[in-house]
């Protein structure tokens, strides 16, 4: 009884249960980020996070691309940092981050299972001890539960 009403409460406010099963035991390769931007460092964040985050949302097994069932290829298309705000003497009070990131999941035959597009614009606030980078790694861990939410769900779809 306990859990039905949980279920129900649970959908009414827009949450859904992952089925822990998704994935099948399969094999998944998520090979190293592609990232043509100047802003080196954040194609590592994404793929451990990426990785981590698999395991904990599916059911695979992490191989290398040439073994695995199914790959999900990821590429940074852009990543940026600006200044939003700033005093008279040239310091940051506020600045930006912003990071798109496309993916790709296909199977051993190279069917296409899905794909998408994920953007992410942070605020941080120098003054306070954050920075750029620590925001663009932010997203990245953001970018990664999105996208293997993504992947779960035409996982689902295709299982």
């Amino acid at each position: 009884m306990r859990a039905a009403l949980l279920f129900i409460l649970l959908g009414a406010c827009g949450y859904h249960l992952v089925d822990p099963g998704i994935g099948g035991g399969r094999s998944l390769s998520i090979p190293v980020a592609e990232n043509p931007t100047r802003w080196r460092g954040i194609e590592s964040s994404l793929t451990l996070s990426l990785r981590e985050e698999a395991q904990r949302q599916l059911d695979v097994r992490l191989e290398s691309k040439d073994d695995a069932d199914l790959v999900l290829t990821t590429q940074v298309i852009n990543a940026s940092r600006r200044a939003l705000v700033a005093d008279r003497q040239g310091n940051v009070s506020v600045g930006s981050a912003a990071l798109t990131i496309d993916w790709q999941l296909v199977d051993r035959s190279g069917t296409q299972l899905g794909e998408g597009r994920f953007r992410r614009n942070f605020e941080f606030r120098p003054d306070v001890g954050e920075n750029s980078e620590d925001s663009l790694r932010r997203i990245a861990r953001q970018a990664s539960q999105a996208i293997v939410t993504e992947v779960s769900s035409r996982l689902a779809e295709t299982d």
